[in-house]
C-alpha cells in the first residue's frame, strides 16, 4: 500500500477495486527531509486563528439576538397577577396583550441592545429569534454540500481564502442589516461559507503534521475554538451593542485571511494535494520552501522503480507505475467500497457528536442566569475533552475508533443520568457528558481526515461533516420538549449509534486495522462471515 506524505492512505479505482496510487517521487522520502518544526507551527497558528474566530459564528447569537429583559413601569388598574414595579418581566403573554403591564428595556443589559429589540422581535414575534441560528445552520448545511469539492479542486489555501473573504463579506452584511429579513440572509451566507473555511484549514493542518502531529495539532485547534467562545463572552461585556459586535467579528474574520492571502500569493499550498494532482515541480517547490523553514536542507526524492515496472514508496511496494492512476472523482467517496461505507458511517458520527455537543451545550446554558458566564462555562467544559482526546487515541489499545465510540457512549450515559440527579450533580455531570462530547469531535475531525485519499480528502471530510448540520438543527427543537424528552432522545441516540462506529477502519499507526489495503481485507472478511477487531 503506498502512503501520502507521513503514511496518509492514497488510494484510486482500478478495476473496480481501490488500490495505491503514487506520483512519480518518494513521498516519505520527502517528507523526512522537510522535517516538522516551524512550518508546521506557522500553519498551526494560522489555521488557529481561523478556528477561534468561526468559533464567534456559532453562539453570536446568544448576544445579538437575545430575548430582551423587561422591567415593569406601571401595573394595571385590574391585575391578573402580581405585579411590581421594577420587576423584571419575561418576554412572553404575560408581557403582551390587554391588560398587560407597561414596561421598558431593563436598563444596563446587554439583551437591550439586541436585534430583538431593534426589530421588535417581541411578543407575537419573539418566535422569529431562533430564526437567526436556524437558518446559520441550514446555510451550513448548503455550504458543506455546496462547497465540498472546493478545496479538492482548486487547493487547500485558495479554497480557505475565497470562502474566508466570502465569510466576511456576509458578517458585515450582518451588522449592516436595516431589516430582519437582510440580517438573516446575512446569517445564511455566514453559515454557508465559514463551515469551508473551518474545515478546509483543518485539513492543511492534517497533512502538514501527518498521523504522529494530527492529535496534537486538533487539540490546539480545539483549545482555540474554546478560548474563542470565551473571548466573545469578554467582548460582549465591553461591546454590548449587538452591530458593534458584529462588525467586531466581520474585522476580526478579515484580519485572519491576511496570512492565507500571503500564502496563496506566494505558492504555498498542501504537498499532499500537489502531489494527487501529479503536479511534480509545485511539490518539491513548496518542500523546497517548508524544508527552508524547518532549517533543513530539501533535494528532489524521487521514487525508485525495479525492473518490472514496480515503484516503491518508502519500504512499501505498490503497484506497476503504469497502472497507477488519479482516484475516479468524488463518486468513489460515495458509492465505491469501502469508502462509500466510510462515508455513510462516519456521517453517523459526525451528526452524533454534533447532537451531544450542541444538546449538552444548551443544557450548560441553564446552568447560570447570565449569558456570559453560561457561555463561558460551557466552552470550559470542553478543556478537559480536548486535552485528554489526543492521549487516548494515540493508545494502541484505543486507537481513534474505540476513543471514538467510548466517548459518545459516555455522553450518552450523562444525558441519561443527569434528569434523575440533583442541582448540583447534574452540574457535574453535565461538564463530564460535555467534556466525552468534546472528546469525540476532536477524534471524528482526525479520524475523518486519515481515512480518506488526498485527492478526494476534501470532498469526503466536508459530505461526512454536512449530517452534524441536520442535528445541529434538530437540536433546538429537540430540547424544546418538555422534559425529560430531550435528555432521553439525545441519550439513547448516543448509546444506539455509538456501537455502529466500532465498523469504521483503524487509522492509527502500526494498528490492527490500519486503513487501505487492511481497511479493504477487513470488508472482505465481514462479507465472507468475519467479524471486525473491536476488542
Amino acid at each position: 500500500m503506498a502512503i501520502d506524505g507521513h503514511g496518509w492512505p492514497r488510494r484510486v479505482m482500478t478495476g473496480g477495486a481501490i488500490t495505491s496510487a503514487l506520483p512519480s517521487f518518494d513521498l516519505e522520502a520527502a517528507f523526512r527531509k522537510v522535517g516538522n518544526g516551524r512550518a508546521q507551527r506557522i500553519a498551526l497558528a494560522a489555521a488557529g486563528f481561523v478556528w477561534l474566530v468561526c468559533s464567534w459564528c456559532y453562539v453570536l447569537t446568544v448576544f445579538t439576538v437575545a430575548s430582551p429583559l423587561l422591567q415593569i413601569t406601571s401595573c394595571p388598574a385590574v391585575e391578573k397577577t402580581a405585579c411590581k414595579v421594577g420587576a423584571e418581566l419575561p418576554d412572553g403573554d404575560e408581557a403582551c396583550g390587554a391588560g398587560a403591564p407597561e414596561w421598558h428595556f431593563a436598563p444596563g443589559s446587554t439583551q437591550a441592545e439586541s436585534a430583538a429589540s431593534e426589530w421588535n422581535l417581541l411578543c407575537e414575534r419573539r418566535l422569529l429569534s431562533p430564526l437567526a441560528g436556524s437558518v446559520f445552520f441550514f446555510g451550513v448545511l448548503c455550504g458543506s454540500a455546496v462547497l465540498a469539492p472546493l478545496p479538492d479542486v482548486l487547493g487547500r489555501v485558495p479554497a480557505v481564502c475565497l470562502a474566508g473573504l466570502a465569510a466576511m463579506v456576509f458578517s458585515g452584511l450582518c451588522a449592516a442589516a436595516p431589516t430582519f429579513e437582510w440580517f438573516l440572509t446575512g446569517r445564511f451566507g455566514l453559515g454557508f461559507f465559514s463551515t469551508s473555511t473551518n474545515s478546509t484549514a483543518w485539513i492543511l493542518v492534517c497533512e502538514l503534521a501527518g498521523p504522529e502531529g494530527a492529535p496534537r495539532a486538533m487539540r490546539f485547534l480545539s483549545i482555540c475554538w474554546s478560548c474563542g467562545i470565551v473571548l466573545l463572552s469578554l467582548c460582549a461585556l465591553f461591546v454590548p451593542h449587538w452591530r458593534t459586535l458584529t462588525w467586531l467579528h466581520a474585522s476580526l474574520t478579515g484580519l485572519t485571511m491576511l496570512p492565507w492571502l500571503w500564502a496563496w500569493k506566494t505558492g504555498m499550498e498542501s504537498p499532499s494535494w500537489l502531489a494527487s494532482r501529479n503536479d511534480t515541480e509545485g511539490f518539491h517547490r513548496v518542500m523546497a520552501r517548508l524544508a527552508q523553514a524547518n532549517g533543513q536542507s530539501y533535494e528532489s526524492v524521487s521514487a525508485e522503480t525495479n525492473g518490472e515496472g514496480y515503484a516503491k514508496m518508502g519500504a512499501e511496494a505498490a503497484l506497476p507505475v503504469a497502472e497507477t492512476k488519479q482516484a475516479s472523482g468524488f463518486k468513489d467517496v460515495l458509492f465505491s467500497c469501502p469508502l462509500g461505507m466510510y462515508t455513510v458511517l462516519f456521517s453517523l458520527a459526525f451528526s452524533s457528536c454534533s447532537l451531544g455537543y450542541y444538546g449538552l451545550s444548551l443544557n450548560a446554558a441553564h446552568i447560570g442566569t447570565n449569558p456570559h458566564s453560561s457561555l463561558a462555562l460551557s466552552a470550559i467544559m470542553e478543556v478537559p475533552g480536548v486535552l485528554i482526546a489526543p492521549c487516548l487515541m494515540d493508545h494502541p489499545r484505543l486507537g481513534r475508533r474505540r476513543t471514538l465510540f467510548w466517548s459518545l457512549a459516555i455522553a450518552g450515559a450523562c444525558c441519561l443520568l443527569a434528569q434523575e440527579s440533583s442541582k448540583a450533580m447534574q452540574v457535574a455531570i453535565s461538564m463530564f457528558g460535555k467534556a466525552g462530547s468534546t472528546a469525540a469531535y476532536t477524534v471524528v475531525y482526525v479520524h475523518c481526515a486519515e481515512a480518506y485519499p488526498a485527492n478526494v480528502r476534501g470532498f469526503a471530510f466536508t459530505v461526512s461533516a454536512t449530517a452534524s448540520c441536520i442535528t445541529t438543527m434538530a437540536s433546538p427543537l429537540i430540547v424544546a420538549l418538555p422534559p425529560p424528552a430531550p435528555l432521553l432522545i439525545i441519550g439513547f441516540w448516543l448509546l444506539g449509534t455509538s456501537p455502529l462506529l466500532l465498523w469504521l477502519p483503524e487509522t492509527l499507526a502500526g494498528a490492527a486495522t490500519a486503513t487501505a489495503a487492511t481497511a479493504d481485507g477487513e470488508t472482505s472478511s465481514r462479507a465472507q462471515g468475519g467479524a471486525p477487531k473491536w476488542i
